[in-house]
């Protein structure tokens, strides 16, 4: 992103990402945000990692706390400052803000010194908003912190600048903006989710060198700093797909699906699982997943909310043993809880993982956990976009489940957005007959690829899933009401009407019936008569219908005369 820069990396994973790299080596950067945001701790931690990482000594100027005290806050982050100044790697130095102004200005050589002794590399202040009350004017301020900035820059130092911030205001940009080459933001904010702070970092600005804009999370804790990049489809690394046509079709290993679907999904591509709770999507992906072991791929599982154990336990139920596939690294199951993650923390972890240990089979349970996590709800299809980036950069075909509303198996809005994105859609329904809950499977989508329309039913047993052949008898299935198909029950239904009405006269005449009962006798013939008529149309035996309705359209002729 930065080529031909000489870029000094931050260390901080995620932060360099932003960056391009790091920042340009001697360029001045500023790290400003409101009380306990962190952006002190992003500071320290890119002079930490610069002594740790890089070998570059580091100074920080501290006007409000004392070193011990910066040791101790450090520590908790995993920063041991005490022992690096033990070693000469680095200092931290306690002082009057009027004593830096001064040391800048030729009055005292206290920095001057500092950074030859030590040879200095990166230089954190914390924080320049104490110069403030000490200057006699803002004109003086800024010409101080220029002359500061110039020094640092002209002996090749890297100054990171802490700010405090009041409030958080886009519309004003104060002079220290101007001056730096470089400039964070950092935020703390309420995330909606339990009720927990999230924090935020953005770069606003970096001279002479491109970087990712938008806000991203970030965490500190034990570890110290990670900042989470909010990936974009084009971050993401590709690796272009070959052709359709040269592209290998992989199948489930479910002989009737397989063959709904002309052999498979092809080969790279990502698919959608969609269906009400208990109709068979989670067996579906077990047979997935199996059949790629059976061939010898590597396969990846994401489940939330499940342990590694009880999934392996509903596998062997159906036939499939796992344990040795894991053992020997085929098959890799991550299962997660939704708590305390992020939607770009799970695609961060999972860009690692898919690179570490590329998969070709990839099972995801469920779109709706994802849907769930905070970040979704700021941009679901681009989530899903970088999601089926992420894994076409990798060859994996890609299986996400989806618990969709109602026994038809509709998707629900947010998952009918993402359906645009898909290659494959499959769509599993319930309905009741005569008090039996029936589960049916239908293709809604393939691209390139022909593929069955109709819904068959299948049934789950010890074995897994057995899908029906064609030749359904049933409609009214995503009703969730089944009916036999009108074809299917003409042969049964209209032979035996019309033997009873060829009857019916020779009965009547015969019977010798009195003259009521005559009557009433014909009345229900009648009746009888019309049921015939609509079943006829129903079965298509007449075009009632289909005259009426042209008719209806016909316009109105005009009168001619006669009566009106």
């Amino acid at each position: 992103m930065n080529l031909g820069k000489d870029l000094m990396p931050t260390g901080i994973p995620g932060l360099d990402h932003l960056l391009g790299g790091g920042l340009v080596r001697g360029n001045s950067l500023l790290v400003e945000g409101p009380p306990g945001s962190g952006k002190t701790t992003v500071a320290l931690r890119t002079l930490y990692e610069g002594a740790m990482q890089f070998g570059e000594p580091g100074l920080i100027l501290t006007f409000e706390e004392f070193p011990r005290q910066i040791y101790e806050e450090a520590l908790a982050f995993g920063m041991d400052l005490a022992a690096l100044e033990k070693q000469g790697r680095l200092r931290v130095v306690w002082t009057p803000p009027e004593r830096i102004l001064q040391g800048f200005t030729g009055k005292s050589d206290l920095v001057e010194n500092i950074v030859r002794e030590l040879g200095v590399r990166r230089l954190v202040i914390d924080s320049i908003t104490h110069f403030k009350r000490v200057a006699h004017a803002e004109t003086d301020l800024r010409e101080t912190l220029a002359e500061i900035l110039n020094f640092l820059k002209l002996n090749g130092i890297t100054a990171l600048l802490v700010k405090e911030l009041e409030r958080m205001d886009d519309a004003t940009i104060a002079f220290e903006e101007y001056l730096v080459d470089a400039s964070l933001r950092v935020y703390n904010a309420r995330s909606g989710h339990g009720g927990d702070n999230e924090r935020f970092i953005e770069v606003r600005k970096t001279r002479g060198q491109a970087h990712v804009s938008g806000l991203h999370p970030f965490e500190l804790g034990e570890e110290g700093v990670v900042v989470y990049p909010r990936l974009r489809p084009e971050d993401v690394r590709r690796n272009a797909a070959p052709p359709i046509a040269r592209r290998q079709r992989v199948p489930f290993g479910v002989e009737g699906l397989d063959a709904m679907l002309g052999g498979g999904f092809w080969e790279g591509s990502f698919n959608l699982a969609a269906g009400y709770q208990g109709t068979g999507k989670t067996v579906l992906a077990y047979h997935f997943i199996d059949e790629g072991l059976r061939r010898g791929e590597c396969c990846r599982m994401v489940v939330f909310g499940r342990r590694p154990e009880d999934l392996l336990r509903e596998a062997a139920s159906l036939g499939f043993a796992w344990e040795g596939s894991i053992s020997e690294g085929r098959l890799c199951v991550d299962t997660s809880t939704r708590s305390g993650l992020s939607m770009e923390k799970l695609l961060g972890a999972l860009d690692a993982g898919l690179h570490a240990d590329p998969p070709q089979r990839f099972v995801l349970e469920s779109l709706d956990d994802l849907f769930a996590l905070p970040g979704w709800e700021r941009s679901a299809a681009d989530g899903v976009q970088v999601l089926r980036a992420l894994l076409a950069d990798v060859g994996a075909t890609a299986l996400l489940l989806h618990r969709a509303q109602g026994l038809a198996g509709d998707l629900m809005d947010a998952a009918r957005e993402i359906g645009e994105f898909t290659d494959g859609i499959l769509q599993f329904s319930l309905a009741e007959n005569e008090g039996r809950l029936c589960r049916f499977i239908s293709v809604r989508k393939h691209a390139g690829s022909d593929h069955a329309k109709e819904l068959r039913e299948l049934a789950i047993g010890p074995g897994g899933m057995q899908v029906a052949a064609a030749g359904g008898r049933h409609r009214g299935i995503l009703t969730g009401q089944l009916q036999l198909a009108p074809a299917e029950v003409a042969p049964e239904v209209l032979p035996r009407i019309q033997s009873v009405r060829e009857l019916f006269p020779d009965l009547l005449a015969a019977a010798g019936l009195p003259e009521e009962l005559r009557r009433r006798v014909l009345a229900a013939r009648r009746e009888l008569a019309l049921a015939d008529v609509v079943l006829q149309e129903t079965f298509g035996r007449t075009r009632f219908t289909e005259l009426a309705n042209r008719r209806q359209e016909e316009p109105n002729p005009e009168p001619t005369g006669g009566r009106r």
